[in-house]
């Protein structure tokens, strides 16, 4: 079994396109598969996609308070958003300063990307 995404979508009959046909013919039953390069050697593997393809988000976190410093910056051409915070650990007796992201990503238009091997 092999996973194809998106889904084969063939024509109505062999005269007609259907209306999301992404193929010119649908293959046979139980038909072989061949895949590129040799068995047992490495091939180039590589990613192409348009800049649509995949998007990332991140949220802004709260500012906590009772801190020695704490900000939150952020970009909006990108709209990643960084928080700050810098705090005395009495029981270590040290200063601690950690940045925290929030983000997410998705592939939110699957079908333009595709991986290339060779």
């Amino acid at each position: 079994t092999i996973n194809i995404l998106p889904a084969i979508v063939g024509p109505v009959s062999a005269t007609i396109p259907g209306q999301y046909q992404n193929v010119s013919a649908l293959p046979a039953a139980s038909a072989g598969i061949t895949m590129s390069g040799t068995t047992g050697l490495n091939t180039v593997c590589n990613l192409a996609y348009h800049r649509d393809a995949f998007t990332l988000g991140c949220a802004d976190l709260p500012i906590p308070g009772g801190v020695e410093a704490a900000n939150r910056v952020g970009d909006d051409e990108s709209g990643l958003s960084i928080l700050m915070v810098k705090a005395y650990d009495i029981n270590m007796s040290r200063s601690i300063t950690r940045l925290d992201v929030l983000y997410g990503w998705a592939a939110i238009y699957q079908e333009l990307a595709c991986q290339i091997r060779g």
